[in-house]
């Protein structure tokens, strides 16, 4: 099975390991240092698809609600994400992109 995996650096203290993958779904592991703080896939008790992927990151701080919201919105009812002045709603809507059109394949 194809696992598409991709890592987002914020700041060099937290890293966000995140993808899709068929035997899987959504994944999400999230580390402040050497420690995790966050982990999600499909055998979490509050699994939820990429909504709850989108929650996790939330959760952990690494979005506000706001910013995800705006994300999805942007993602699914815009084709101009280019345009977006926000960085942190840009960088949630690169996440909800990479991950919709991974699963989609």
């Amino acid at each position: 099975m194809t696992r598409f995996r991709f890592e987002l650096d914020l700041g060099g203290r937290t890293i966000v390991v995140y993808g899709y993958d068929h035997a899987v779904g959504y994944f999400v592991r999230i580390r402040k240092g050497k420690k995790v703080i966050a982990d999600y896939d499909m055998f979490s008790d509050n699994y939820n698809g990429l909504q709850g992927l989108l929650r996790t990151l939330v959760a952990a701080g690494v979005f506000t609600a706001q910013e995800t919201a705006d994300a999805v919105n942007l993602v699914f009812q815009t084709d101009n994400v280019e345009t977006l002045r926000d960085e942190d709603v840009g960088l949630a809507a690169m996440v909800v992109m990479r991950l919709t059109d991974k699963a989609t394949r």
